[in-house]
């Protein structure tokens, strides 16, 4: 199943009886931020969802850590948008409050984090709370890990 989040928290499921895709196997997701279109690969061929707005378009609704949630196995890394390209410090806390991560990077496009502790150890599933910092006040938000 592909699930959908609106803007109003209701969510759409789309299963092999109301996909627009052709066929119900999803083989991999990508997604381009900048644009706002989302890339599925099926048995059949490329889709292309547009989500109408790119997630780093000026007007958007703030820094997104992306994929939420995030599986690192299928994801690989999560990633930063919806913000300048400018200097960015990243802290992950556990939700004792706990810091378990920090990056600092010259630019959001460097940001690349794989789900692990500053020692390099796989964090357990779970939420987590994201710090997200560009020489201002910090933005906070949640993200899921599922292992």
């Amino acid at each position: 199943a592909l699930y959908c989040i609106l803007p109003d928290g209701d969510i759409d499921v789309y299963n092999v009886f109301n996909s627009p895709l052709s066929d119900g196997s999803i083989r991999r997701l990508a997604l381009d931020p900048d644009e706002g279109y989302l890339y599925i690969t099926t048995g059949r061929g490329l889709w292309r969802a547009d989500l109408g707005v790119g997630l780093s378009t000026p007007g958007s609704q703030g820094p997104t850590l992306y994929p939420n949630p995030f599986l690192p196995a299928l994801h690989g890394a999560a990633r930063l948008a919806g913000m300048p390209d400018d200097p960015t410090v990243v802290r992950v806390f556990d939700l004792s409050g706990e810091l378990v991560y920090e990056s600092q990077t010259p630019d959001r496009d460097s940001f690349l984090w794989s789900g692990v502790d500053s020692n390099g150890d796989p964090l357990a599933s779970g939420t987590y709370i994201v710090s997200i910092d560009q020489g201002g006040q910090p933005c906070l938000f949640k993200i899921a890990i599922v292992r």
